[in-house]
């Protein structure tokens, strides 16, 4: 995706607090503001970058856009005007993204900083429909291929957490094999091994290697579960999320 010199540290795994929480956040300092705004800045930066980079933008182009889209989103309180009514955040945050952006290059080109106030009004940012993502079906659109991948960055992030978390507890071949089994096929693309093969080559029983891709799953579910409420703007956005990561990895509800 070109230089990513200027793109945020991902080391932190797990969300500082939970976007849902707009209430007590309309009241917060500046400083909790823009923790929150880090966070979905460092976690997804790459599915925005992607998308502006689909839409026409050079690298450098998109890097400054998103850099001034938090900026402006800070400044205005844009996140905590969203309408939990209106559809999922990702939606809305696309929606104020694309708007941004096209005010931003008919103002004096994206690659510019943007003065004090941004370059575009809240109101006029407010004033569209969200995205609703009914064009995943489309998979050449900028749009499908932003909201794929916000949900494979949604998935490498919850795999960071479950990696950590059985690395701590010895769990190694749990991780492993949820990994090459569940995740690398509907991500990658790529065919996994016979079970029997891979269970031999972890040193497990054929069973003991079953259970272990079970009791993966529901730890994949609980960190997955954690990590959407970080931003879900209501328990209708998080369900839906949740739903839409489990049926591309195939894994029950």
């Amino acid at each position: 995706m070109g230089d990513s010199r200027n793109q945020p540290n991902k080391s932190a795994v797990f969300p500082v607090t939970d976007w849902h929480q707009l209430d007590r956040l309309k009241a917060g300092g500046n400083p909790e503001q823009h923790a929150l705004l880090s966070l979905l800045a460092e976690r997804y930066w790459g599915p925005i970058l992607s998308f502006l980079v689909n839409q026409g933008y050079t690298d450098h182009e998109a890097e400054d856009l998103v850099q001034d889209f938090f900026a402006f989103a800070l400044q205005s309180r844009l996140f905590f005007k969203a309408d939990k009514d209106r559809g999922r955040f990702r939606s809305f945050l696309l929606a104020s993204l694309k708007n941004f952006a096209a005010k931003a290059r008919r103002h004096d080109g994206a690659g510019k900083r943007c003065p004090p106030g941004g370059v575009a009004s809240l109101d006029a940012l407010l004033e569209d429909a969200y995205y609703h993502p009914a064009s995943l079906v489309l998979r050449d659109t900028p749009e499908a291929q932003f909201h794929r991948a916000w949900l494979q960055e949604l998935v490498n992030n919850v795999l960071q957490g479950l990696k950590q978390e059985f690395e701590t507890t010895g769990k190694q071949s749990h991780y492993e094999l949820f990994r090459v089994r569940v995740v690398a096929p509907e991500i990658d693309g790529t065919d996994p091994p016979p079970l029997e093969e891979q269970a031999n080559e972890l040193g497990l029983a054929f069973k003991e290697a079953a259970n272990q891709i079970t009791t993966a799953k529901r730890a994949f579910k609980r960190i997955l579960a954690r990590e959407v409420r970080a931003y879900a703007m209501s328990a209708t956005d998080t369900k839906e999320e949740l739903r839409e990561v489990l049926h591309l990895l195939r894994i029950e509800e």
